[in-house]
C-alpha cells in the first residue's frame, strides 16, 4: 500500500512470510509507505530488501499501536536488508509508536547490503536503527516497546532511534518505557573482507545522534543491553532525561 490517509484504520492483520525486494532507489516497507491513519495490532514477518527499508512504514505521521492481542507473538519478526537507511518499524516517525503495557516485542536482523567499497560515513545518509531512523516533532512518541535486534555491518547505528530530532534540530519527541536489547557488528568489525574507505562513525545503545538544538524532548524509563563487535557494553538505564540541548 502506498499511503494510509487520516481516516484509514488497519487492524488485526498478520502479514506472514512477506518477501519484498525493491530495486534501484526504491523504499521498501512491510505495511505501507506512508501512514497518516492508524495501524493497530498488525504483525509482520518475512524478508524485506531495498535501498531504504522499514519493517512497517517508511514515514509515520499517524499511530502504530499494539495491545496484549499480540502478547504471544512478535509484532515484527523479520530480516531487513538495506543500502542506506533501515528502521525496525519506521524510517521517519513523526507520530506515535505505542506498544502494550506489557511491552510489545519486535525481533529483527537489520543488515546493511554493501554495494560499494567507497562510501562516506555521514550519519544522515547511512543509519540503521532498531525502531526508527528519525524520531522528530512534538507528537513523536515511542513507548512500551521491547527490541531484540541484531544489527550487522553498520556504518552508523542505534538500538532504538538514529536521530533524536531531525536534521534541522527540531524537537525529538519522547522515548519512554522501552527495553532495548541490541547486538551490533560495525563494518569495521567485519573480518576477512576487502578494506573499506568508509568507517563506522556513530553507534548508540538507545540514540545515535541527538540533533543540535533539540529541546523539550525526553527519554524516560529506558533500559537494556548492547553488544558491539562481540564486546558487551555496560548496561544502560535512563529513568528521566528531559530538555535535551546539544
Amino acid at each position: 500500500v502506498g499511503v494510509f490517509d487520516a481516516d484509514t484504520t488497519i487492524e488485526n492483520v498478520q502479514v506472514n512470510n512477506i518477501l519484498v525486494e525493491c530495486m534501484g532507489t526504491a523504499q521498501a516497507s512491510g505495511v505501507a509507505n506512508t501512514n497518516h491513519g492508524t495501524i493497530k495490532n498488525v504483525s509482520v514477518n518475512g524478508l524485506i530488501k531495498g535501498t531504504v527499508v522499514a519493517g512497517f512504514v517508511n514515514t509515520n505521521h499517524g499511530t502504530i499501536c499494539f495491545d496484549d492481542t499480540l502478547s504471544s507473538v512478535y509484532a515484527l519478526d523479520a530480516i531487513l536488508r538495506g543500502q542506506t537507511k533501515i528502521g525496525g518499524i519506521a524510517i521517519y516517525n513523526y507520530g506515535k509508536i505505542t506498544g502494550s503495557s506489557n511491552l510489545t516485542q519486535i525481533k529483527a536482523e537489520l543488515r546493511w547490503n554493501i554495494v560499494k567499497k567507497d562510501f562516506a560515513s555521514l550519519e544522515d545518509e547511512f543509519m540503521i536503527a532498531g525502531i526508527a531512523v528519525v524520531n522528530a516533532g512534538s507528537n513523536a512518541v515511542i513507548e512500551n516497546i521491547c527490541t531484540l535486534t541484531n544489527i550487522i555491518d553498520a556504518v552508523n547505528a542505534a538500538g532504538a532511534v538514529g536521530h533524536f530530532g531531525n536534521y534541522n534540530g527540531n524537537n525529538g519527541g519522547a522515548i519512554k518505557n522501552c527495553v532495548i536489547n541490541t547486538t551490533i557488528r560495525t563494518i569495521a568489525g567485519r573480518v576477512g573482507i576487502t578494506t573499506y574507505s568508509g568507517k563506522s562513525n556513530v553507534v548508540g545503545g538507545i540514540v545515535a545522534v541527538v540533533s543540535e538544538g533539540c529541546v523539550n524532548s525526553s527519554i524516560e524509563n529506558v533500559s537494556g543491553s548492547i553488544t558491539v563487535n562481540n564486546t558487551s557494553v555496560q548496561g544502560f538505564s535512563y529513568d528521566i532525561l528531559y530538555g535535551l540541548n546539544y
